[in-house]
């Protein structure tokens, strides 16, 4: 079983057209209203910031059989939110590290079993999301 923290916003540089003005970094939610709204450039680089936070956490992992995934998510403050539209988009990007960085083969369902356990939970200073690696034997 390994325990892998994933943010729940990713910051990126965001690129200013002035030549006086430096380029600043942004803060990015990772949830499915923001990511289906913005243009591909801005997609692509959350997703590339997100891979290379995850990156060193999942180095020399490796699964030979079926692995389950298990989400628990600590919210930074008390609002409720849709757990489908943050989960969507960690699970995404997750997956894609994973098959990325060579630790399962292939993230379709024949490899992934995917559990979500949702409890709210108030961390003010440590928003995350905890992912769950199980490995399980082959069925």
């Amino acid at each position: 079983m390994v325990i892998i923290t994933s943010p729940l916003y990713v910051m990126i540089q965001w690129k200013i057209k002035k030549k006086w003005k430096k380029p600043k970094a942004i803060k990015r939610w990772l949830n499915l209203n923001y990511y289906k709204g913005r243009f591909r450039y801005t997609s692509n680089n959350i997703k590339k910031e997100y891979k290379r936070i995850i990156k060193p956490q999942l180095k020399g992992l490796k699964f030979k059989w079926i692995i389950t995934l298990s989400y628990q998510l600590y919210y930074p403050d008390k609002r409720k939110r849709d757990k489908g539209n943050v989960l969507s988009i960690i699970q995404k990007f997750f997956l894609d590290a994973l098959t990325e960085c060579w630790c399962i083969i292939d993230d379709n369902d024949d490899y992934i079993w995917i559990e979500i356990q949702h409890i709210p939970i108030y961390d003010k200073w440590n928003g995350r999301c905890e992912i769950t690696i199980t490995e399980t034997k082959k069925v």
